[in-house]
């Protein structure tokens, strides 16, 4: 797998659809990502601005992707088997 791995534990019984989870996703992380991006090191100024969604969680065609292990401890694509 390329890239660094980034956890966080997520409630799936609180979403019905991987769209839904992948906004949760987006939220969860996008502060995070914007400051990471921002060359200035410019604190909490305009941190709203800097904020835009992160696109391809889903599709693995954006610079981040939604995976997860199963249970037989493969890395799976999270939307490769049907939400229910």
């Amino acid at each position: 797998m390329d890239g660094i791995p980034i956890g966080r534990k997520v409630d799936l019984k609180a979403y019905d659809s991987y769209d839904k989870l992948s906004s949760a996703v987006d939220q969860l992380f996008r502060g995070l990502l914007a400051a990471q991006n921002d060359p200035s090191g410019g604190g909490n100024e305009k941190k709203e601005e800097g904020e835009k969604a992160i696109s391809g969680l889903l599709d693995g065609s954006g610079e981040y992707t939604l995976v997860y292990e199963d249970n037989e401890a493969d890395w799976m694509l999270v939307g490769d088997v049907p939400w229910q």
